[in-house]
């Protein structure tokens, strides 16, 4: 084998393990999602935490978010479902919400709860 093919060889393995090692940690990387019940102000609008949420993501057990609390849930992976149900003082169910949540390589993403419930993204 020639020196020129074995050094093209060489060039092609190293990039592919690289690259190989960069979807590895884009699939296992852990990230932290914060979900915020508290008074929000954006662009002049108040969005008031007015209601209590049962969130769930991917699947997992419902955590009660009362008004004026944030929860934190730890992902690992790039693509989640997170799903809401917002509940009244009596802790019935007025609406169900499911949104997809693409995370890439950011730490932590924050859903704003009283957004979500008045269909601002």
């Amino acid at each position: 084998m020639s020196l020129k093919k074995r050094i093209f060889i060489r060039i092609v393995s190293i990039s592919l393990l690289l690259l190989f090692c960069v979807f590895l940690a884009y699939i296992g990387k852990q990230h932290s999602l914060l979900f915020d019940n508290r008074n929000k102000m954006i662009n002049g609008s108040k969005y008031e935490a007015r209601y209590l949420y049962n969130v769930s993501v991917s699947g997992s057990d419902p955590e009660l978010v009362e008004i004026g609390d944030v929860i934190r849930f730890d992902v690992v992976g790039p693509k989640h479902l997170v799903h809401v149900q917002i509940l009244d003082e009596y802790e019935n169910v007025l609406r169900e919400i499911s949104k997809p949540i693409n995370l890439f390589f950011e730490n932590f993403h924050t859903l704003y709860l009283p957004l979500l419930a008045e269909g601002v993204d």
